[in-house]
């Protein structure tokens, strides 16, 4: 068998060799098998293999094999790394999981460097990819009529990105959109479940043709743009369970899912759960969406940022943790358990702190916040919320204003999504730190102004606030720190407290000066907080 040689300088040169290097020659290794291994139909018993080994040629397999698969599981399982690629071809294998790759280069005489092609019986792959660490290069999955990769498909892809051929078997990884996508339709095959690109419907796409071709696909790997359609509905997208951005795309195209300028749209009647694709909903005038179809579009945690301008339609299928405000925007009406609130929540002079613990598990505001006017001193109240997300282009998503009391945003500067910006101004005793203007996802720039600090411009101590919390909140304690405890049994530390306060009482407003009590102190714990934030965000 041939076999090859690494030959120093500028550019890497394998040079052909007859049989391996002399013993006492600077290219050989006592751990690597100079030989191509072939199993065929002719084979009976399988060669007998230094266990020193660890490196080896081309694998080919191939014909009606005698070698039963326990054999090839015994023979195969310390063998995993072939400096020259893996062939199986036109076998009577029906897996191929005794195999356990570690490294497959390139084939002699082939551009991939893995080839299974033409084994009639083969139904599954059984490959760990993701323990095939030096597997780069390329695949060819081609002409397995009973091969089922569907459910294999993730660890193909991930490995070999869009280096990979994987066509004509039972169900392939996908199918490649190419061209006119409402051409390309037309010609689907019955057996394809999934879409690999991007899938574009505008005006000329046929309604009945969608729901016809598109009721087996179950997974679209790339975005979904709808512009320009009279349809009422998009149930041609019931049966999609996920929609994914291809990594292999990334290079070409932003995947998103795009639904725009649909005059006649009302629903969008599909539930598909999408991950890491970013999303634009507007200019749909009649279109009201379903919270669970909004609970299903941004189920992904790395959903890219999200463009909305819809109304929320609940209905007898909503989840019991949706729930909306009334108007004037008051949140004594919601339901426990709260965790997606939808519309425009206000918190004012008349804050309603009896029924503030309602708002314990919110999580995301698809609508706005506004907070003014309050006595609020934090924002514990909210100790769950992550985003707030617009579903209105005309107003701002979060807005805080002449809050004299309130001294941090701790709860809700992590992502606020919006064209419009958000605005913090005239909270005379409020620190807005540079990172959290940074975060902020919005189109337009933040307006911070008139506040103690204003994104981290002339940054000055804060007066120290005896009664740091909320203190008529129903769940949660105040944190440890904030909390003096007593030396003794008698003295359990009421004597600091602040739950035993009211947080209107002007009494405990009293400025503090000293770094004992707060002062520079107050300063210090702010910059370890925003530190540590920073560095949780850059590990994340």
């Amino acid at each position: 068998m041939d076999t090859w040689m690494v030959v120093p300088g500028a550019d890497t040169v394998y040079e052909k060799l007859e049989g391996p290097p002399p013993t006492d020659s600077v290219e050989f290794s006592p751990s690597t098998y100079y030989y191509d291994i072939v199993i065929d139909e002719s084979t009976v018993t399988l060669p007998e293999l230094n266990p020193e080994h660890r490196f080896y040629q081309a694998l080919y397999i191939t014909g009606n094999l005698k070698i039963t698969p326990r054999e090839l599981t015994v023979f195969f399982k310390n063998l995993d790394f072939f400096t020259h690629g893996v062939r199986i071809h036109n076998t009577n294998l029906e897996s191929l999981s005794f195999l356990h790759l570690v490294n497959a280069d390139p084939l002699d005489d082939s551009p991939y460097f893995i080839e299974i092609t033409n084994n009639s019986r083969l139904t599954s792959i059984g490959i760990d990819f993701s323990y095939c660490s030096h597997c780069y290069g390329s695949i060819l999955i081609d002409q397995n009529p009973k091969l089922d990769l569907r459910s294999e498909c993730d660890g193909i892809m991930a490995r070999y990105k869009n280096n990979r051929m994987i066509t004509n078997n039972l169900y392939d990884c996908g199918c490649t959109v190419k061209g006119n996508f409402n051409q390309f339709i037309s010609t689907l095959s019955p057996n394809c479940w999934m879409l690999v690109g991007n899938i574009t419907i505008d005006q000329n796409s046929d309604y009945d043709l969608l729901q016809e071709k598109l009721k087996n696909i179950t997974r679209i790997n790339g975005g979904i743009s709808v512009i320009n359609t009279n349809f009422v509905d998009l149930s041609f997208f019931r049966s999609i369970q996920t929609i994914d951005a291809d990594s292999s795309y990334k290079a070409s195209y932003v995947s998103a899912i795009l639904i725009q300028n649909n005059k006649n749209l009302t629903s969008l009647k599909f539930q598909a759960k999408q991950n890491g694709l970013s999303i634009t909903i507007r200019d749909n005038p009649k279109l009201c969406v379903a919270p669970q179809e909004l609970d299903a579009l941004f189920y992904g945690d790395d959903t890219q940022k999200g463009d909305l301008d819809v109304g929320v339609c609940f209905d007898e299928q909503s989840p019991s943790y949706w729930c909306q405000v009334s108007e004037p925007g008051y949140f004594s009406n919601i339901s426990d358990g709260c965790v997606n609130l939808v519309g425009h929540l206000l918190l004012d002079k008349n804050f309603d702190f009896d029924n503030s613990f309602k708002l314990f598990d919110v999580q995301t505001i698809y609508g706005s916040l506004t907070i003014t006017n309050t006595s609020l001193r934090t924002f514990s109240i909210f100790p769950h919320l992550g985003t707030i997300r617009s579903i209105d282009s005309s107003k701002s998503p979060l807005y805080v204003s002449n809050n004299d009391k309130l001294q941090d945003l701790d709860t809700v500067w992590r992502k606020v999504e919006s064209d419009q910006a958000v605005i913090i101004e005239n909270n005379s005793n409020l620190i807005t730190p540079e990172l959290y203007c940074a975060l902020w996802r919005t189109k337009q720039k933040a307006i911070v102004k008139n506040n103690w600090s204003n994104c981290g411009d002339n940054y000055k101590a804060q007066n120290f606030d005896k009664s740091p919390l909320n203190i008529d909140v129903f769940y949660g304690l105040p944190k440890f720190l904030d909390v003096s405890h007593g030396s003794n049994p008698d003295d359990s530390g009421m004597q600091n407290n602040p739950w035993d306060r009211n947080s209107t009482d002007v009494d405990y407003e009293t400025p503090e000066t000293s770094t004992e009590n707060g002062g520079s102190g107050i300063f210090g714990f702010h910059v370890l907080y925003l530190l540590t934030v920073f560095e949780f965000l850059l590990i994340g």
